[in-house]
């Protein structure tokens, strides 16, 4: 074992692999000892799912006899649940608690939750549950996502409701009724938004309609991984803490896996949770860009990467497209066969929008692909009602599908160094 290998992560990664047939094939050239933590393998996303579904659940150490289940990304046809025993689940929103009161929370503050639930959806839940146990007296009002403008209104007017946690898309939706209740949105004195980014437009928004309210973010986490960050004083818009005490987050250089130690270099986020012992978390790529703004101290979020899609609160795995693009094409166009996909995420009049880009042989290059396109397009909306429904509520732009001849690939960017085609573009941070 390194000198430098922290006890409890070594007892980690060993519990893991004895009690997990995941992670004993994944750490088979690992050494037993004298290694350090950048030997041990990054996991693959798709591999560790493939590994953890409902009639395999290679990932866990053992049966699951209590807790709590939650389901990850993926379309409807390949869901990826998240399971917590009941301690672990309680550890986790108590280490995520306690970083949102370094951000703002105060006892006695009167916190509405316009988080969403239901469908195995954890964020609504996650966040009851970690300002329940923040350790301050706060009194929470749990509106959820859906609820009326009118409850909303009088729960700020008749329960001195002062604090606000929810998606920037709700906020957004709020303020387009901020002329109406002006009085009343001004008695907001906090937003804090989670599971999207907040852009600079929508803050504008959001900031117009709730003019004495501070806006933060309520912190970082998944329902994959877990505790990823938390934000205080000190952070600017993007930027969070790692909860150093309970958790290891790394940024790593996309194409050659090497971790990152300088400040402004971008890479991929790879989370090791050091309190999940029934689904171990170890060198998992969470699917977002990073960059250190403090070694080890302070991370700012860059966009997604190769391992998933956020367009609003709909998340897109590229893997789950291919695989549905593939069982598209065998059933209605069995002459075409995939070659390659790309998700392009950009800002299209104050929205998130994705386009998928597909390079396809056995095209007849000579004809317009319109219907094709359409075809694709109608299929993943039925993989993915979530993402038809955000589009008819206005949170998110319409899907746009782009087809490419097997001529064209070059169409697809790739990375400058390897030459390995992008599997997801965000151009959403660029300045």
């Amino acid at each position: 074992m390194n000198s430098n290998f922290p006890c409890e992560v070594f007892k980690l990664i060993n519990y893991a692999r004895d009690y997990s047939s995941f992670y004993k094939n994944l750490y088979k050239e690992l050494p037993s000892s004298d290694f350090a933590f950048e030997d041990v393998p990054i996991i693959s996303q798709d591999e560790f799912w493939h590994a953890n579904t409902p009639d395999k659940l290679l990932a866990l150490t053992g049966p699951t006899r209590d807790g709590v289940v939650y389901k990850s990304g993926g379309t409807t046809g390949s869901p990826k649940y998240s399971i917590f025993t009941h301690e672990e689940w309680q550890i986790f929103t108590t280490i995520f608690g306690q970083g949102m009161a370094k951000n703002g929370l105060l006892p006695g503050d009167r916190v509405g939750n316009l988080f969403y639930a239901g469908e195995l959806y954890a964020s609504f839940l996650f966040i009851y549950k970690s300002i329940e146990n923040c350790g301050l007296p706060i009194v929470q009002f749990p509106l959820g996502g859906s609820a009326s403008l009118e409850t909303f209104c009088d729960c700020i007017e008749q329960n001195g409701m002062n604090s606000l946690a929810g998606v920037p898309s709700t906020f957004v939706n709020l303020a387009a009724s901020s002329y109406h209740f002006s009085k009343l949105f001004s008695k907001i004195e906090k937003i804090y938004f989670g599971g999207e980014a907040l852009f600079d437009d929508q803050r504008e928004v959001i900031q117009a309609a709730f003019p004495n309210a501070r806006i933060s973010s309520i912190g970082y986490a998944s329902v994959d991984g877990g505790h990823l960050g938390h934000a205080d004083s000190t952070c600017f818009p993007g930027e969070h803490r790692p909860f150093k005490q309970h958790s290891i987050l790394e940024i790593v250089d996309d194409a050659t896996g090497e971790v990152i130690r300088e400040c402004g270099k971008v890479g991929k986020i790879i989370y090791t949770n050091l309190c999940r012992l029934h689904m171990p978390i170890i060198r998992y790529p969470v699917g977002d860009q990073a960059m250190w703004t403090e070694y080890g101290e302070k991370f700012k979020i860059l966009g997604r990467s190769e391992e998933g899609a956020r367009i609003g609160p709909v998340t897109i795995v590229p893997d789950d497209i291919r695989d549905g693009i593939s069982r598209f094409l065998l059933k209605k166009h069995n002459e075409l066969h995939l070659m390659g996909t790309q998700l392009l995420i950009q800002r299209v009049e104050a929205k998130d929008q994705l386009t998928i880009r597909l390079v396809l042989a056995g095209l007849d290059e000579g004809k317009p692909y319109t219907e094709l396109c359409q075809s694709v397009t109608e299929f993943i909306m039925q993989e993915k009602p979530m993402y038809q429904e955000e589009v008819r509520k206005g949170h998110i732009q319409k899907l746009e599908v782009e087809i490419f001849p097997e001529s064209q690939v070059a169409n697809l960017e790739r990375n400058a160094r390897t030459g390995k085609t992008l599997a997801v573009i965000d151009r959403r941070f660029r300045s």
